[in-house]
């Protein structure tokens, strides 16, 4: 059979070749966030099936609901704790940590107030033999393309607007941020 699942810290279950060590999916079979608890979620504009999350294990996970798999992951310097699903494609992170948390981080972050925006960019997908009712699995590259930052407390909310141009940053230094794209 030579298959083997190995799991890691960072709540990742691989399946394994146990005699020539690759991954046989080139992928994990089983993930999810881990580090306390899950902050945000956002529905994707145009795709009833995917939706992203963000947490304090400082991943942003994109999320295939009728693989139920994870399809896309970037990893942050600091906490996530807002999110939302721009309808031109990207994706935006508020990051901090509310002071009075609990928890291993329940610390001011060093980029407590700050936020990003993550290119989505739909990867190749692999080929292989489907049977009847089984559908091609899109996975996902994210990519940080800016990262911005006036407030010096948590990124409570970020919201883009209807036509993807402005990004509201609410914080709880008790002031909304607005951005606007260059065009």
């Amino acid at each position: 059979n030579h298959k083997v699942l190995v799991s890691f810290w960072s709540s990742e279950v691989h399946e394994i070749h146990d005699a020539e060590g690759y991954d046989l999916h080139d992928a994990p079979v089983l993930t999810g966030h881990f580090g306390h608890r899950l902050f945000a979620t956002a529905n994707h504009p145009n795709d009833p099936n995917l939706f992203v999350s963000v947490g304090e294990d400082m991943t942003v996970r994109v999320w295939d609901l009728r693989a139920s798999k994870c399809v896309g992951m970037a990893t942050l310097d600091t906490m996530a704790h807002s999110v939302d699903w721009s309808p031109k494609g990207a994706i935006a992170v508020g990051l901090g940590y509310k002071s009075g948390g609990f928890g291993p981080g329940a610390r001011p972050q060093r980029k407590d107030g700050a936020f990003v925006v993550l290119a989505v960019k739909a990867l190749p997908l692999a080929s292989h033999k489907m049977s009847a009712g089984d559908f091609a699995l899109q996975r996902f590259d994210l990519t940080v393309v800016h990262e911005g930052r006036d407030a010096k407390h948590l990124a409570s909310c970020v919201k883009f607007s209807p036509d993807g141009q402005s990004l509201a940053v609410g914080s709880m230094d008790k002031a909304v941020y607005l951005y606007r794209k260059d065009r």
